[in-house]
């Protein structure tokens, strides 16, 4: 089938399953996931800022009583720990909208929660400063970090896939050179106080990596799932979130460092 046809198509689909229908039946979960994944298929190639505009016309025209249930399957199809930009943009918008048509404020507390995080360390905008303290008891601070790069990484030293990260990140050429010519700063935090299990652990990581712990940094940063990665540049601009190590080296090159 000619592209244009898959395109008609999908929006032939989206609207069917998307848009409120009058007095029809209320759409089933299986629907509503139908059209939540149509819409997304249709702005792929947008910017957040398009995708988020897109799905802010849409989530408004659905009837104020049915929009919980939309947003709750939207949840889970793109509020996830490993979400895309594109991703929390469409669900940014889906769950302004449900704030703002109002309702029961202990039913809307945890989208408040939400809606606070999708706002803070997107892509393209400056992280959130916080508070550490590094394994002399000594307190730092992320925007007094100085580096063309800083790699950002929550993790849980106990935690398998940290692991994983932590090793792939220290084999990879690209971010060791960055390292040694003083270029790129990783910077491993503990999202919580810290244990004997962690201060041991920590006496294995890479010695030129900041090593610290921030209890309060999950009101600031999305730690549902650890590892989390923030690549920032010079100004502490995120570059990216949660990207591949081999996706970050790239970036390292690629980019032309903020003088």
């Amino acid at each position: 089938m000619p592209t244009r046809c898959k395109l008609i198509t999908s929006f032939i689909l989206f609207l069917a399953a998307f848009l409120p229908q009058g007095s029809m039946a209320q759409k089933s979960t299986d629907e509503i996931a139908q059209a939540i994944d149509t819409f997304m298929a249709l702005h792929a190639g947008d910017t957040p800022q398009a995708c988020e505009k897109a799905a802010a016309r849409q989530a408004a025209s659905i009837d104020a009583d049915e929009l919980p249930r939309y947003v709750e399957v939207a949840e889970r199809i793109l509020y996830t720990p490993a979400c895309n930009s594109l991703q929390r943009a469409a669900y940014r918008a889906i769950v302004r909208q449900l704030l703002q048509n109002g309702g029961d404020e202990m039913a809307l507390l945890r989208y408040r929660y939400q809606y606070d995080m999708l706002t803070r360390n997107n892509e393209g905008e400056p992280a959130e400063d916080f508070t550490y303290t590094d394994m002399g008891g000594e307190n730092g601070q992320l925007s007094h970090i100085r580096a063309d790069y800083t790699l950002l990484i929550f993790n849980d030293p106990e935690c398998e896939e940290c692991a994983m990260l932590r090793e792939a990140i220290m084999t990879d050429p690209t971010i060791a050179t960055a390292m040694a010519e003083k270029r790129l700063q990783v910077v491993a935090i503990y999202p919580d106080l810290p244990t004997p299990e962690w201060e041991e652990q920590m006496l294995h990581y890479p010695a030129l990596w900041i090593k610290g712990y921030a209890e309060d940094v999950s009101d600031l940063y999305d730690v549902r799932q650890l590892p989390a990665t923030y690549l920032l540049d010079a100004r502490h601009t995120v570059l990216a979130r949660n990207a591949t190590v081999s996706d970050m080296a790239t970036l390292i090159t690629a980019e032309k460092p903020i003088k």
